[in-house]
């Protein structure tokens, strides 16, 4: 189960990436255990949030709070090899440049952009 603080804004990045990824047909909020909407992390019992939107864009959730949920991967065969597109790359390059962003943070943006695959330069 993953639990997002929903003040945070790289947890709505997220989750518009499981949105997009789920509309690809590639993986899914798991139906048999409810998505929680909690008000603290010790929340019991939450109230059920249905995460379920026709598009990325009108994926709307709440600004705080804590979201639990499961997610089911579907997609299928082996990963493949993907090149980064070069206004991405630059992107990231001027993010993970900057002086006043500390390691955590650098390490943060990389694990966004990249997600579970992996970086070769």
């Amino acid at each position: 189960a993953y639990l997002l603080d929903l003040k945070d804004p790289y947890s709505h990045r997220i989750l518009k990436n499981l949105i997009r990824y789920q509309l690809a047909g590639n993986g899914a909020f798991d139906n048999a255990t409810p998505c929680v909407l909690k008000a603290t992390v010790d929340d019991g019992e939450g109230r059920n949030f249905k995460a379920e939107f026709p598009s990325e864009l009108e994926a709307v959730f709440p600004k705080e709070g804590f979201f639990e949920f499961n997610f089911l991967d579907r997609s299928k065969g082996k990963p493949k090899d993907s090149t980064m597109n070069p206004m991405s790359l630059q992107m990231l390059v001027q993010q993970i440049n900057k002086q006043t962003m500390s390691v955590a943070d650098r390490l943060d943006v990389i694990r966004t952009i990249i997600g579970d695959g992996s970086m070769s330069l």
